[in-house]
């Protein structure tokens, strides 16, 4: 994603590994695509989990796993359902 900073005119891109603001989009190169990813339904988090990463959302494009749109729906409107059963 591109920051852009009209004071100074400049962009710079919103980094996904670091909480930086870099010169060039791909300062880090992208991450390895975790091996394993494990689905739960957790207060406030996101569904999706892999270990060293912790949670992330389905389409997250730093993981790019390009799942069905379909998924990736029922996904978002999962983690609320959990949020509104754990607040009753």
């Amino acid at each position: 994603m591109r920051f852009w900073n009209d004071g100074h005119s400049t962009a710079k891109f919103v980094c996904w590994q670091c909480p930086r603001l870099h010169w060039v989009q791909d300062a880090h190169t992208n991450p390895p695509a975790p091996l394993h990813i494990s689905v739960e339904g957790e207060y406030k988090w996101q569904p999706l989990r892999a270990d060293g990463i912790g949670d992330f959302a389905p389409d997250d494009p730093a993981f790019s796993l390009d799942l069905f749109d379909e998924l990736v729906a029922d996904l978002y409107q999962w983690s609320p359902d959990i949020d509104a059963e754990m607040e009753l």
